[in-house]
């Protein structure tokens, strides 16, 4: 049987995992298995890996029960981690009504997002910030992963700029993501890339 230590330098290879570390009792067996791993793949697939890993390599087979993942924000993208870009984005008013449309690409692939809703000014730059997390839902196929919560104007050394929260609901609970971004030609695209700064940290994690 090989020592504990093969098994934790074969697991800290897997991509997105920092370190590892395995528990066992007074017979030697393994009970448990910590694993600490960057935000940029689900815990879900790290397990899957883990286990595939040690199945090939040492014939080992671990119940995904006793691994527990911790991540945090290394900030460091993996290889594969591609960004969503703002591509494009219109917005249609007609009497109290504004329809926006945002199409976001992601290496090759375009997605779009469309909102609907009134036709005032704040109205418009969340529903610019709505179509954009529309479109990131189409782009992973989830729903309800990021909820918008304002878009605000506001001043930045003398520049007007916008800044997005975003609710962001996943396995572990929920938290709040901000992001932030300068006019410097318009704002509707200045509000497409503050809530793309918002989420696009976390939104890797999703990412097949």
């Amino acid at each position: 049987m090989s020592d504990l230590t093969d098994y934790e330098v074969l697991i800290n290879k897997i991509p997105g995992i920092i370190s590892s570390r395995f528990v066992t009792n007074s017979d030697n067996e393994i009970i448990e298995l910590h694993v600490l791993a960057n935000i940029y793949r689900s815990p879900k697939q790290l397990v899957r890996d883990i286990q595939s890993a040690l199945l090939t390599t040492y014939n080992i087979k671990i119940d995904h029960k006793i691994i527990s993942v911790a991540q945090i924000d290394d900030g460091v993208l993996g290889p594969r981690e591609q960004r969503f870009n703002l591509h494009f984005v219109k917005v249609l008013s007609e009497g109290p009504k504004s329809q926006v449309e945002v199409i976001l690409l992601r290496d090759d692939e375009s997605f779009l997002g469309v909102a609907q809703g009134g036709n005032s000014l704040g109205s418009r730059m969340r529903l610019i910030s709505k179509a954009t997390l529309n479109a990131i839902e189409n782009a992973l196929g989830l729903e309800y992963v990021f909820i918008l919560d304002d878009v605000t104007p506001v001043h930045v050394s003398g520049n007007k700029a916008f800044m997005v929260t975003v609710s962001h609901l996943f396995e572990l609970g929920e938290e709040l993501l901000c992001g932030c971004c300068i006019v410097t030609k318009d704002e509707n695209e200045a509000v497409v890339k503050a809530t793309l700064d918002a989420i696009n940290r976390r939104v890797v994690r999703y990412f097949k």
